[in-house]
């Protein structure tokens, strides 16, 4: 869930989730750790079946993916005999995060996974590439308008007509200001389909979620699944 700002020096936030990431070499203690990922992976997978064109293979990008369970969880229900085969690729600015997502996995399936490090919003993708472009809380980092706007460029020029944005963020109505030390910008669903209109995206779901962490605390998020026109 690293976060990819140019609000702050790249080197600066590069550090910042590296030392995060390295605080805690299991990742069970973040504030943002699942007991797993199927909220998410539910939704990846409704948007890689609707859109499954037969059996082609499909491209799943996750953004800030840090350690989540998500891309282990997609490598391990599509190498089923019979699955629609899946490319994912995980994307954070943070090294030690990318790392230790590899670490959780089993040979097979890191060879299965492309771990990219770097700033999304610097981030050379190809066009029309992904099927499904998926963020859990890195999107909510972004600040300032343009960097906002920025990603949605990116998002929009990337993912694949009739392809969707599943995101998640902090929730407008009661989600946290900060996390790890940083501002955050929460958001409504409404917001959200405004934002992503500008890349070509029409909202079509959303649900709420309160999220437990791994103190007991609760975290309110706002889901969102974005069709891309």
């Amino acid at each position: 869930m690293a976060s990819s700002s140019t609000a702050a020096p790249e080197e600066g936030l590069t550090a910042h989730w590296n030392a995060k990431y390295a605080s805690d070499e299991s990742g069970t203690s973040f504030s943002w750790t699942q007991t797993d990922s199927m909220r998410s992976m539910d939704l990846v997978e409704a948007e890689l079946s609707r859109a499954d064109a037969a059996g082609a293979a499909q491209s799943v990008l996750d953004v800030g993916g840090g350690m989540s369970g998500l891309a282990k969880g997609l490598v391990r229900l599509h190498s089923a005999q019979g699955a629609t085969p899946v490319r994912v690729a995980v994307h954070d600015i943070s090294s030690q995060a990318l790392k230790g997502s590899a670490a959780a996995m089993t040979e097979h399936e890191r060879s299965m996974v492309a771990f990219e490090c770097g700033n999304i919003l610097e981030a050379k993708l190809a066009p029309a590439s992904v099927d499904v472009w998926h963020d859990r809380a890195a999107f909510h980092f972004l600040t300032e308008p343009a960097d906002q706007a920025a990603y949605v460029r990116i998002a929009g020029d990337s993912v694949k007509r009739g392809g969707a944005v599943v995101l998640a963020a902090f929730d407008s109505d009661g989600g946290p200001l900060r996390c790890s030390g940083l501002p955050v910008r929460r958001w409504d669903a409404e917001g959200l389909a405004k934002a992503f209109s500008e890349g070509g995206f029409s909202l079509t779901h959303t649900e709420r979620e309160v999220h437990t962490t791994p103190a007991g605390s609760s975290q309110r998020f706002v889901y969102v699944v974005l069709r891309k026109d």
